[in-house]
């Protein structure tokens, strides 16, 4: 399995310098949203941390779609840019916070573009 350095940007550590560390160094973190540029290889991380858990990697359009999975899994959740809010007053990360208000998950890991998590816009 691939451990990729990431860096934590929230909440910021404690110390001045933001050190990279390896995404395991966070396997006991609740919850995760990992953010990047396509191609950096997001759903390629989330698609071995799933297989090294024994569970899946869901789309957001999928996760919002179906029925909730077995209670204290780790979720793993990943394009949510792919399910864009569109013309709707309602933010698609509206959604999935409501979504998992009914699921019991352990762990949520949450992938998306850093473009449109940190509030750019689409093209």
């Amino acid at each position: 399995m691939s451990d990729r350095f990431v860096r934590q940007i929230d909440p910021r550590p404690n110390d001045e310098v933001v050190t990279p560390k390896r995404m395991s160094d966070y396997a006991g973190t609740a919850n995760i949203v990992l953010v990047g540029d396509p191609g950096a290889g997001k759903s390629h991380l989330f698609n071995e941390l799933a297989q090294a858990a024994k569970t899946n990697v869901q789309s957001a359009r999928a996760f919002l779609n179906a029925p909730p999975g077995p209670a204290g899994a780790t979720l793993f959740i990943d394009a949510l840019d792919e399910r864009r809010a569109g013309r709707s007053d309602q933010a698609v990360i509206d959604l999935i916070v409501q979504k998992l208000f009914t699921v019991n998950a352990a762990r949520v890991r949450l992938a998306c573009r850093e473009h449109d998590w940190l509030g750019g816009t689409a093209r």
